[in-house]
C-alpha cells in the first residue's frame, strides 16, 4: 500500500463512523430550569435551536419538587436531578433560530431526558450562603421544532439528539439546607474516542512522513 493512501483511509474511516441514523450531537447551548420561563438552547453541526418554555414532567420528579416539603434539600444529601421533560402548551409562540432563521413563532414537540447530575450537598452551610454545586449529565431526546401553531406543515428541525456537559444548582442557605432556585445545564463539545483520536493521530503522522519524503525526492 503506497503511503499516501494511508490519510485518506484514515479519513474515510472516520467519516463512515457516523451514519445517517445517528443522533445529532449537541455540542453547545444550555437549559435553564428555573421558576419562570427557562431557556432551552441546543445547537450542533447544522442545527441551532433557541426557545422560552416551560417544561412538562414525564418522568421522574420535576427539578423543584426535591428533598423535604419546604423544597430545603439537607446537608450531606445527595440529589439526582434525573428526569424526563416534555414541552408544555406555554412553550408555544416562542421566537427563537434554527439554522441561523430567526421565526417570530416556534412551537416545539416531543421530550428529552436529563441523566444527572447527581448533587450532595455540604454537610456544613452558614445562614444566607449562596451555593453553587456542579455535577455532570447526560442528554437525549426526540425534538421536532414547527413554525406553524397546527403542527401540520414540515418541522424547521427534527431529530434525535444526544450530548453531555456539566449542570450548574444555584441555590441559598438559611444553615438548615439550600433552597435551589435555578438549574442550569451547559453543553460541551465531546472529546474523540480513542479509536477515533487514533486515526487522527496516524493520519497526521502519515502525512508528515509523505511530505517529508516528497521534499528529500
Amino acid at each position: 500500500m503506497k503511503p499516501a493512501l494511508c490519510p485518506a483511509i484514515a479519513l474515510v474511516l472516520l467519516c463512515s463512523s457516523t451514519s445517517a441514523a445517528d443522533p445529532f450531537r449537541v455540542t453547545s447551548g444550555t437549559i435553564t430550569l428555573t421558576d419562570e420561563p427557562g431557556v432551552f438552547h441546543v445547537a450542533g453541526s447544522g442545527f441551532d435551536v433557541n426557545l422560552s418554555w416551560f417544561p412538562t414532567v414525564l418522568s421522574g420528579a420535576f427539578w423543584f419538587d426535591h428533598c423535604s416539603s419546604d423544597f430545603r434539600c439537607s446537608p450531606g444529601s445527595t440529589i439526582d436531578f434525573t428526569a424526563t421533560y416534555g414541552f408544555s402548551e406555554s412553550a408555544q409562540g416562542n421566537s427563537g433560530t434554527v439554522n441561523g432563521v430567526s421565526y417570530s413563532r416556534l412551537f416545539p414537540v416531543g421530550m428529552f431526558a436529563l441523566h444527572g447530575p447527581d448533587i450532595s450537598i455540604p454537610s456544613r452551610l452558614e445562614v444566607g450562603e449562596s451555593v453553587t454545586l456542579r455535577g455532570p449529565f447526560a442528554f437525549q431526546g426526540d425534538i421536532s421544532v414547527f413554525a406553524d401553531e397546527a403542527r401540520t406543515g414540515p418541522p424547521v428541525f427534527t431529530g434525535e439528539l444526544t450530548g453531555r456537559g456539566t449542570a450548574e444548582a444555584f441555590g441559598h442557605s438559611d444553615g438548615l439546607g439550600v433552597s435551589f432556585h435555578d438549574l442550569v445545564y451547559s453543553f460541551a463539545s465531546p472529546v474523540p474516542e480513542p479509536s477515533t483520536l487514533l486515526l487522527l493521530i496516524s493520519g497526521t503522522v502519515t502525512g508528515a512522513m509523505v511530505r517529508r519524503r516528497r521534499r528529500r525526492d
